[in-house]
């Protein structure tokens, strides 16, 4: 259900390539000011992408779905009304980037984070298929629609598709986990309490990661929203590019499965530098022999290899260098740049378009944004504890602050040793030393 309900979230994304050419020609409106409306919208994701995580984390996942289901439907209802305003155009786009931050990543993976802790990468793959989902049946849905309608009705479609089976789909099917009542007293939970999730946003393995998001993001985004434009401008027929252009989320698919694995079995630093690297090769390929239907193919299915790890990968990073305390806030706040990311990587391939004619340069900067993505994975700091031991959340922090945080725990031990008068007995739960080392290596 998870993965389903990702799936119909991101439907924006994934379609943006097949309706970006007819509305600019439909409106008279350049590439750049088409693509300016998701753009816009994506500021509001970023905004609200902690407060979002803040409230998965209190009131859970399934009320938030619902309401943003119900935003995001009249967001893609809305825009089939644009006339020739940009104001009502740019309307439409803020109402779709607030249903759409209610049903970001973090609302499905939160789930499937505390449910998991054995095989959480596969997990997490499982949940994120969803964006292989859309990516390979969302062009050809657009495009269907479009070609026997017209784009306006084509984004009415799409709305009813979301009120007639993802709303119900939620309501009946998509359950919160139970909720574990946290022991009482513990020092670790009051450490935790005291130190808040913002600390850990302050530490250098958390910057890392938000800067490797921004910059696999926004080339990521600029190949899939524009796949279509690209194919065609090297002139292979649309119905042909479409087709392709589905074969990354059949890529992104296998990719997610095997990555989810081996996130599992290996070393998750390698694992991830790997697969954000991976996207320069296709790309030399689609440089030099793009005009052959067979190379681009190949090129699509690699692209989407890549492409179905990214959010993965992210996932799991955070899930075992940060507590699962503060998961939703966390991957919120990475999962919303991620999201400005994307636009600002759809308006960066419009624009180029605009300002040179083709998407060769396009093409050529996103070579070293992959490389410079994965050096950040590569650089992160070693961790030898899953994240959901006291370790490993003191390894996510500054030193000055760890040593302050297990001063004040000695102290708070020491203390309660004392005021009993007797040796106090080992406490269940969540408590200092009660966590076993898992030796998983980061």
């Amino acid at each position: 259900m998870a993965a389903l309900g990702l799936a119909f979230g991101t439907i924006h994304i994934y379609s943006q390539g097949v309706f970006l050419t007819p509305i600019a020609e439909d409106l008279g409106w350049s590439r750049s000011r088409v693509s300016s409306g998701f753009l816009i919208g994506s500021v509001l994701a970023v905004i609200a992408g902690p407060l979002v995580g803040t409230m998965i984390d209190r009131w859970g996942c399934r009320p938030i779905a619902l309401t943003g289901f119900l935003i995001y439907a009249m967001g893609l209802g809305s825009l089939s009304w644009t006339e020739t305003s940009f104001a009502a155009w740019i309307g439409a786009w803020l109402l779709i980037a607030l249903g759409a931050v209610l049903l970001k990543p973090t609302v499905w993976t939160a789930a499937v984070v505390s449910r998991f802790e054995r095989s959480r990468g596969l997990a997490l793959a499982a949940t994120l298929s969803g964006l292989s989902i859309s990516t390979a049946l969302t062009p050809l849905i657009a495009n269907e629609l479009l070609e026997a309608h017209g784009w306006r009705a084509a984004f009415q479609g799409l709305a009813a598709i979301i009120v007639c089976l993802a709303l119900p789909m939620v309501l009946i099917f998509f359950k919160d986990p139970p909720r574990a009542t946290p022991p009482a007293a513990s020092v670790h939970d009051l450490r935790l309490s005291r130190l808040g999730g913002l600390q850990y946003m302050k530490s250098r393995s958390y910057f890392q990661l938000l800067l490797s998001s921004v910059l696999i993001g926004i080339p990521i985004a600029a190949l899939l929203m524009h796949h279509v434009p690209i194919l065609v401008s090297l002139h292979i027929p649309k119905l042909q590019a479409v087709q392709i252009a589905s074969l990354i989320g059949v890529g992104s698919l296998v990719g997610r499965l095997m990555m989810g694995q081996m996130l599992d079995r290996f070393k998750s630093t390698l694992v991830a530098a790997s697969a954000f690297s991976l996207p320069a090769f296709p790309i030399l390929g689609l440089i030099w022999f793009g005009d052959s239907a067979v190379m681009a193919s190949l090129c699509a299915l690699l692209i989407g290899f890549s492409v179905g790890a990214e959010i993965d990968i992210l996932a799991f990073l955070v899930s075992r260098r940060f507590p699962a305390q503060f998961y939703g806030l966390l991957f919120g706040t990475i999962s919303g740049t991620i999201t400005f990311a994307v636009a600002s990587g759809n308006f960066l391939g419009s624009a180029v378009f605009d300002l040179t004619g083709s998407y060769s340069l396009l093409l050529i900067l996103a070579i070293p944004s992959f490389l410079a993505s994965a050096l950040c994975i590569l650089l992160l700091p070693v961790a030898t504890n899953s994240a959901c031991n006291t370790k490993a959340a003191d390894m996510a922090l500054p030193d000055a602050e760890r040593d302050i945080i297990r001063e004040a725990t000695a102290k708070f031990v020491s203390n309660s040793g004392h005021s009993s008068g007797q040796r106090q007995p080992r406490a269940r739960g969540r408590s200092v030393g009660a966590f076993r080392s898992k030796e998983t290596e980061e």
